[in-house]
């Protein structure tokens, strides 16, 4: 009995000491405390796929009730805003080049009459696709709009004329989880794995070089700690703060942008405790290897930010990735945490939706917890 009492008050001493060098940190504080929020509110503003107000000229050849119907209907929607007048096409082109404009519709003489004839209406549609994102975008709503008033104008001119529009196929798509399409709720989850993937590995990873550079590590080797005590202590404190900055950012993504958690706030806690040891037992691992904390905090900022940009799903999909890539992506847990996010905050789902998310989470805590153990017992021998 006096093995386990002696173990928790040698754990107990290496988090109290961790918590006073943490505190002494100024650098490691900021990074704990201030950058998620910070991060939070700059990528979250900043790193939108949303398209509003978008400048948008119209040159109106045809200066019917149609037309005008079809221009007042595409400035009724937050998509577009006004763009500055063309009277043609050469103007159109220049508006385009000088980005004064992101698109031109071009509606040609005779519109309205086809229209109504039940023959074809072209419309053309001119776009700046220098950004590909928003050029889709712009096209989808354009089009969407185009056809719904063109569709409109023609059921009201069979009514009043004692006729009925008889459509064989209609459409209506009902969108779940995001209904308004913001980005924003696309987002807030990735970018709670991207701060914490950054904030638990870089934390750790300068934990052990510190003890080094500071030539107190040879005291920990001589003392009765083990290397297990060691891995609990050093990543204890950090764990309990990264949990604090998870909920800081979600709660600031409820306030600032509406992203609400539908899912068990159970299974986000229990998937969080296993994404975030996973992270902090890869930062011990970087900091057993690193010759000084330089060294540690490039190479952990180096393995969390560019794997959890580009291969996890956040800011890229990894359907359309190459399958090499999509195999690469495997390795790193941000992929597996980014989806369960998505399940348990933007979905609601159970954790039957996403259980080998969380079995991936769990085999990369035991990985990088036995590899951390393993060094660590290379150091103290």
């Amino acid at each position: 009995m006096k093995t386990p009492s002696r173990a928790r008050h040698r754990i107990a001493a290496m988090v109290r000491k961790e918590f006073i060098q943490i505190s002494r940190d100024k650098r490691s504080l900021g990074i704990l405390i201030f950058l998620p929020v910070f991060m939070l509110i700059m990528f979250g503003y900043a790193l939108t796929f949303d398209v509003s107000e978008s400048p948008l000229s119209v040159l109106d050849e045809d200066k019917t009730p149609a037309s005008r119907a079809l221009i007042e209907a595409l400035y009724q929607t937050d998509f577009f805003g006004p763009g500055p007048q063309v009277n043609n096409t050469h103007e159109a082109e220049w508006l385009l080049d000088s980005r004064k404009a992101t698109s031109v519709i071009i509606i040609p003489s005779g519109y309205s009459a086809d229209l109504l004839a039940k023959r074809r209406a072209p419309v053309q549609i001119l776009i700046d696709g220098s950004n590909a994102n928003e050029a889709t975008l712009i096209k989808t709503y354009i089009e969407q709009i185009v056809g719904s008033v063109n569709q409109e104008i023609r059921q009201d001119f069979l009514n009043s004329r004692g006729m009925h529009l008889d459509l064989p196929l209609d459409i209506r798509a009902r969108i779940w989880y995001n209904p308004e399409l913001k980005s924003s709720v696309y987002l807030v989850p990735g970018l709670v794995v991207y701060i914490l993937m950054i904030t638990a590995v870089i934390s750790t990873a300068v934990s052990v070089v510190r003890e080094r550079e500071r030539r107190t590590l040879e005291q920990l080797m001589i003392s009765p700690l083990r290397p297990i005590e060691l891995i609990i202590g050093k990543t204890l404190p950090y764990l309990l703060i990264s949990i604090v900055a998870a909920y800081a950012i979600l709660t600031f993504g409820y306030i600032l942008f509406g992203a609400t958690v539908k899912g068990s706030h159970i299974e986000l806690f229990f998937v969080l405790i296993l994404f975030l040891i996973g992270g902090l037992a890869l930062g011990l691992v970087v900091s057993t290897v690193a010759p000084n904390q330089q060294v540690a905090f490039l190479a952990a900022t180096f393995i969390s930010v560019l794997p959890t940009l580009l291969l996890s799903g956040f800011m890229f999909p990894l359907e359309s990735m190459h399958p090499v890539l999509q195999g690469i992506s495997m390795i790193f847990p941000a992929r597996y945490f980014l989806e369960s996010l998505r399940f348990i905050v933007i979905k609601g789902a159970d954790i039957s939706a996403y259980w080998h998310d969380v079995l991936a989470l769990f085999i990369f805590l035991l990985v990088m917890v036995n590899v951390a153990r393993i060094k660590l017992n290379s150091i103290f021998r």
